[in-house]
């Protein structure tokens, strides 16, 4: 006879066939829960208007997954209604997640932002039908380590409080963020724990470490570029090392949408002469995306300028390839804390410090072709090791205590 699964409602704005970054933690979640004895059940939108589709991630949503597809309201009129934008989609999922409790009798609720105000829901179904309630911060939301107007987030603090005050589970995706949290509201601070992102090794061809230092070595960067992340210091570095041999030491692809945060990546790499060297612009499937990126020599980050608290989410991904990463980060952040546990070749640089992001280059151009080179044990990162946790936090942490 089959197992009974338990019954997880997963409440978000981010789930498949949506592309967007935050899509994949759910989607993790979803897949590897029923080995640890959960199954999941989905309030979300079949897509966000400006956000990517692809209709390839439908396929690894499990069979135990029931999937209660809200639409987002395109309309102008119910836009003009609300006084907070994302706010708009809320009484379609409330009226969702009600249905689905009736239908598929959950034991716990999961909320996951952002967008946070997907959190208010997760209050409403743990105050009036008192479902036991873990809000999961992919990113900060008010409390994000910084110094903040007093009257412009009076609103979303005043929910941001009641989020952790009435969750049963707060989880944090990046050890500094759970710190963050803990600091901001230290009454709750025991509620708050850390549950990265990662990925799943089986999504990876297996890779060989490179023998030979072929010229141009392949620096690749995958996913949207944006909040200033913008490569112009890393474009710099590039000449600077074409001027020291005559030669592109670098041949350097970006996948995915670079036309955002007001960047042109034409104009930049015209000024410097490297059309021959970089190509852009090209959108591509999940799939064929991790393909590509453990085919690289070198995989390129580029995190926010100031940005100490959380990680880009490809990092995981990254990190999965098994390949040399160069990451253009603040020192002491979440990227370069988890990266330098990872045990993988790194070097973290500050994003526009072409003399540091050249040495780094080299180092890593080095590095990648050593005879003594070893491939670091990532298990910890893996989704399904990362789910086993959710899964024990879930039964030891939220249903002892909704019960006790």
């Amino acid at each position: 006879m089959p197992i009974e699964l338990d019954n997880l409602i997963m409440v978000t704005y981010l789930f498949a066939p949506s592309a967007a970054s935050g899509t994949i933690r759910l989607l993790g979640f979803a897949r590897h829960l029923p080995k640890f004895g959960w199954r999941t059940t989905v309030v979300a939108p079949p897509e966000m208007p400006w956000e990517p589709v692809d209709r390839d991630l439908l396929q690894r949503v499990p069979a135990t997954t029931r999937i209660y597809e809200t639409p987002y309201p395109r309309h102008a009129s119910e836009v003009l209604r609300w006084a907070w934008p994302n706010g708009i989609w809320l009484p379609r999922a409330w009226s969702a997640s009600r249905r689905a409790l009736s239908e598929t009798a959950p034991r716990a609720v999961l909320t996951s932002g952002p967008p946070h105000w997907v959190h208010t829901l997760g209050w409403y179904l743990k105050r009036w039908h008192g479902l036991p309630w873990v809000a999961d911060f992919r990113d900060p939301w008010i409390s994000d380590g910084k110094s903040q107007p007093t009257w412009e987030p009076s609103w979303p603090r005043f929910w941001e409080r009641r989020d952790f005050k009435h969750a049963d589970l707060i989880l944090a995706n990046a050890p500094q963020a759970c710190a963050c949290y803990q600091s901001a509201y230290p009454e709750y601070a025991h509620k708050v724990m850390t549950l990265t992102n990662g990925f799943d090794p089986e999504n990876f061809p297996e890779t060989l470490p490179k023998t030979d230092a072929i010229l141009p070595l392949h620096v690749m960067h995958a996913g949207e570029l944006y909040c200033g992340r913008n490569p112009a210091g890393f474009f710099d570095a590039l000449n600077m090392l074409r001027a020291e041999s005559g030669v592109h030491r670098f041949r350097t692809t970006f996948f995915g949408r670079t036309t955002g945060g007001g960047i042109d990546l034409a104009k930049e790499t015209q000024a410097r002469g490297l059309e021959a060297s970089v190509q852009y612009g090209r959108q591509v499937a999940y799939r064929d995306s991790l393909q590509e990126m453990s085919s690289a020599d070198i995989l390129l980050l580029l995190d926010s300028r100031g940005r100490r608290i959380g990680v880009p989410a490809k990092l995981y991904e990254y990190m999965g390839t098994g390949r040399a990463i160069l990451a253009m980060a603040e020192d002491y952040s979440d990227t370069a804390l988890i990266l330098r546990e990872s045990g993988l070749p790194c070097r973290v640089v500050p994003l526009n410090d072409p003399v540091r992001i050249a040495q780094a280059l080299r180092e890593l151009a080095a590095e990648i072709v050593s005879p003594n080179a070893t491939q670091p044990t990532l298990t910890k990162f893996t989704r399904e090791h990362l789910t086993g946790q959710l899964a024990n936090l879930l039964r030891e942490r939220v249903l002892k205590q909704a019960q006790g």
